[in-house]
């Protein structure tokens, strides 16, 4: 049976609910949609990568290695004032 934490219902069996399954065997939520998403706008708008940097995204917050590859090498060529396309 997965792992369950007390709600607002007291200790009763009510107000008892399933911790999600991911934080129990330490996988981080992702999403592959959402990053592809996030690295396509900024490749369509330049400050979309500023507000990344401003955010502090790592290329180690990606569950996708290829999208932390292309999050290292956009924010490299942004940080040298080159235009990425």
């Amino acid at each position: 049976m997965g792992r369950t934490h007390q709600g607002r219902g007291g200790s009763h069996r009510k107000g008892w609910c399933k911790v999600n399954a991911a934080a129990v065997v330490g996988i981080s939520p992702h999403s592959k949609e959402a990053e592809a998403s996030f690295l396509a706008a900024c490749l369509m708008d330049e400050n979309a990568i500023g507000v990344g940097l401003d955010l502090e995204i790592k290329p180690e917050d990606f569950f996708i290695q290829a999208h932390a590859d292309i999050w290292k090498v956009m924010t490299s060529l942004h940080n040298n004032r080159t235009v990425v396309s």
